[in-house]
């Protein structure tokens, strides 16, 4: 049985809802949330390592990863190695923001059920 994509649209829409209410003062999109994680799992990823595992082009990372940074989740280093590449650290800001929507959202998932 497949659900219709209306049904679908809906759920993700509730979801989404449910996620923010739960962030409350924390205002970290899905994601960039999802971004955020990756990285922590793997501080000093590069964009085009970041942009495989994430699933997303690059144009949409780096205006993704620009907001983050304007918003001092993240740092873009330049790359020793190969100075056209940047490698990418989580700040303080970015470390507790991840931690902190983690656990929002897992006690978010857990109220939905």
């Amino acid at each position: 049985m497949t659900s219709s994509p209306i049904i679908c649209a809906g759920h993700r829409k509730a979801s989404f809802a449910a996620y923010s209410r739960s962030l409350g003062e924390i205002h970290i999109w899905p994601g960039w949330y999802a971004l955020l994680r990756i990285i922590h799992d793997n501080p000093g990823i590069n964009q085009t390592e970041l942009s495989a595992a994430s699933g997303r082009d690059k144009s949409t990372l780096t205006a993704s990863l620009r907001e983050l940074g304007k918003a001092d989740l993240v740092l873009r280093e330049r790359d020793e190695m190969n100075r056209r590449n940047f490698r990418l650290a989580l700040t303080a800001c970015g470390r507790g923001a991840a931690g902190r929507a983690g656990c929002q959202g897992q006690c978010a998932q857990r109220q939905d059920r």
